[in-house]
């Protein structure tokens, strides 16, 4: 059997599980938000996605707490400055998320964004 690619791993791993039947999980189906995959150039988007990492980094002794949000189309990094923590914001969280992206060596990076909570997705594995 052929190796399943990143996108199909992260499909299994955050798809919802019966034990989510009492949770509202939104679909990342929704067109009114720009897929992150589809983010060309720096500018004001609204995107949505599932949180598949959380990491807290220290920048000239103030934290960061760095995490990265997949929409099936491709990863965001977010970047809270001055932060250990953002409340709500944990692994398989789907967040919607309005800022500015900023691309550099091909890497999306938003800072300090606006965001709302949604549903959680929880892991199959």
């Amino acid at each position: 059997m052929a190796k399943k690619n990143i996108i199909q791993r992260l499909r299994t791993r955050f798809s919802p599980t019966a034990a989510d039947s009492d949770v509202e999980v939104e679909a990342l189906e929704d067109s009114s938000f720009t897929k992150i995959g589809d983010i060309e150039t720096r500018g004001e988007v609204s995107v949505q996605g599932v949180v598949t990492s959380l990491e807290l980094k220290e920048c000239e002794g103030a934290p960061w707490l760095e995490a990265e949000v997949f929409d099936e189309t491709d990863v965001l990094n977010l970047v809270w400055m001055g932060r250990q923590a953002v409340p709500g914001v944990k692994l398989g969280r789907i967040l919607t998320l309005k800022g500015r992206v900023n691309i550099s060596g091909g890497v999306k990076r938003m800072y300090n964004p606006n965001y709302e909570l949604g549903g959680i997705r929880q892991s199959v594995e």
